[in-house]
């Protein structure tokens, strides 16, 4: 089996690269404290989407991680700085720094990067939309243009809900989002693509979507398979 080649990068300066002194921390990564997490919360009813986080922990024997430790990245080492996650060049995660953990034990001196994806943003931003009506997903297609999420970002199923009249008044957009995801029904669902991309998918998509109904893979052991017989089933 051939091993994955990983990639982890965080724009410490902000300038929408990963190309600064210090940006590619995949030498740094502990790969043994790597963490991607996607989906709902069940602790809440419907399952409401929840923000996508990444975690992983990045060595800081030299100190250049504290912001104040004079190294690089140094004092750009912030929040809110962009993160992209890659295993054979293929995108796992994209998002921001939410939260840096410094660790300064003389056995295990490093940082734990803490990050969530796009869904968080919408969390911290409020829309007012009034007496609207239509699909959910024409609905859920208002909220992002009023947050100004970019169209060329967006995967959006037909919703197969109508509303009549729908209005929101300084709500969350990531609330009213979710909403209205559940107005669609149990099995619509809302997430964030790796790549950034916004998805909805209508209370059908797991019985039409090629992706639920074919096979994207089989898993074998590499052993010889055994044989069983007599079984009682």
């Amino acid at each position: 089996m051939t091993a994955i080649t990983y990639l982890f990068r965080v724009d410490w300066e902000n300038d929408g690269d990963y190309t600064g002194t210090g940006e590619d921390v995949t030498g740094d990564t502990l790969g043994f404290r790597v963490r991607i997490q996607r989906g709902g919360d069940p602790n809440r009813p419907y399952d409401p989407a929840r923000a996508g986080s990444a975690r992983f922990e990045l060595a800081n024997s030299d100190g250049s991680y504290y912001p104040d430790g004079g190294g690089t990245p140094g004092s750009n080492t912030q929040p809110g700085r962009p993160v992209e996650m890659k295993g054979d060049s293929v995108l796992l995660f994209t998002g921001a720094v939410a939260n840096l953990r410094f660790q300064p034990q003389k056995n295990r001196q490093s940082v734990q990067v803490d990050a969530l994806d796009g869904l968080a943003d919408l969390l911290t931003q409020t829309v007012t939309i009034g007496n609207n009506a239509g699909t959910t997903s024409t609905l859920i297609g208002d909220i992002l243009d009023e947050v100004g999420w970019p169209a060329g970002s967006r995967d959006l199923d037909s919703g197969l809900t109508g509303i009549g009249v729908w209005w929101a008044v300084n709500k969350p957009a990531l609330q009213a989002i979710q909403e209205l995801t559940a107005a669609e029904g149990i099995s619509a669902r809302i997430w964030i693509d790796p790549d950034g991309t916004f998805v909805f998918r209508n209370r059908h998509h797991r019985i039409v979507d090629t992706v639920s109904t074919a096979s994207q893979g089989t898993f074998v052991d590499t052993t010889t398979a055994p044989t069983f017989t007599d079984l009682d089933i």
